[in-house]
């Protein structure tokens, strides 16, 4: 979503190895009721915007024999495009998936890579041009399952969680990257998606999915000291992909359905049936506060407005 307007939005979708078919990335101009093409043949996972120069784009290419692995950005509104990788150690099996920007200083860019193998976090502070590795050495390094999401500490940016892949947990810093601890839910499934309300900075959420043991919402109240689980209302067997938040409420996309939730006490509701028509996989999910609205993104369906 454009932070200058929510009229503009941009949109990217995987690619289908079994038919044959690549993703692209699109943008529209009203709210998403029509849409231009912008890249073709990419697999996105993750799109960031400038806050500051919102013509400044940047898009992550993630695993898919198919198409090229990298991180691609735009400085006209998606007009050009040009790949920013140098630093960066892909292949076909390790390849970026989320990106974050520093909320104060874009140029600070933050992104994880996985793959078969595995994958770590690469740091740049020249808005893509170099990247560098900031995860320990090989024999210590506890990201090295690789990293699939990441959250910044909105009152102190040097405050990082990276969430890992099948049960690497949650890994902590608290100096931009030069050192890191464990956070906890080491136990758990893919930690899919992070988020720190901007008045809570002691407050994260994790979304947990793929694990035949816990999955879920999980909430930690101390920076990641302890944590429990915070899925009162939600499926037993429910599996999250992504979290987004305002000041009063969380919502959250599960493959099961759209559910939301005030902060304090968490219990979540339905606000979107669990078993519809064309039997949709919800995957992510933006807030357009000013209209009360979701724009949902599905597997393979499209992008869906719901009114909260």
């Amino acid at each position: 979503m454009d932070p200058a307007t929510e009229r503009v939005v941009y949109v990217g979708s995987t690619s289908d190895y079994t038919a044959g078919k690549t993703g692209a990335f699109f943008k529209s101009t009203d709210g998403g009721a029509t849409g231009k093409t912008l890249l073709q043949g990419i697999t996105v996972r993750d799109i960031d915007i400038d806050p500051l120069h919102p013509d400044i784009l940047y898009v992550t290419c993630g695993i898919n024999a198919l198409t090229p692995p990298g991180i691609v950005k735009s400085t006209d509104g998606g007009h050009t495009w040009t790949w920013k990788n140098r630093g960066m150690q892909l292949s076909w099996e390790e390849r970026p998936g989320v990106l974050v920007m520093h909320p104060v200083q874009p140029k600070t860019l933050y992104a994880g890579t996985g793959g078969i193998f595995g994958g770590t976090i690469y740091k740049s502070e020249n808005g893509g041009e170099q990247w560098r590795p900031i995860d320990p050495p090989a024999a210590l390094d506890p990201l090295e399952g690789g990293v699939i999401s990441i959250v910044l500490d909105p009152a102190d940016p040097n405050i990082i969680y990276a969430g890992t892949s099948w049960g690497g947990g949650i890994h902590k810093s608290a100096d931009g990257g030069h050192t890191w601890q464990l956070a906890g839910l080491e136990d758990t499934g893919l930690i899919h998606d992070l988020v720190i309300p901007p008045d809570s900075p002691a407050t994260v959420l994790a979304a947990v999915y793929g694990s035949a043991r816990k999955n879920g919402v999980f909430a930690s109240r101390d920076g990641g000291a302890t944590w429990q689980e915070a899925n009162s209302g939600l499926p037993d067997t429910v599996g999250v992909w992504d979290i987004e938040s305002t000041s009063r409420e969380i919502f959250i996309v599960a493959r099961e359905g759209v559910y939301r939730s005030p902060w304090q006490p968490v219990h979540w509701e339905s606000i979107a049936w669990e078993k519809n028509p064309e039997d949709l996989t919800y995957t992510t999910i933006k807030i357009l506060e000013d209209r009360d609205m979701l724009l949902v993104g599905t597997d393979g369906y499209g992008l869906y407005e719901l009114t909260f």
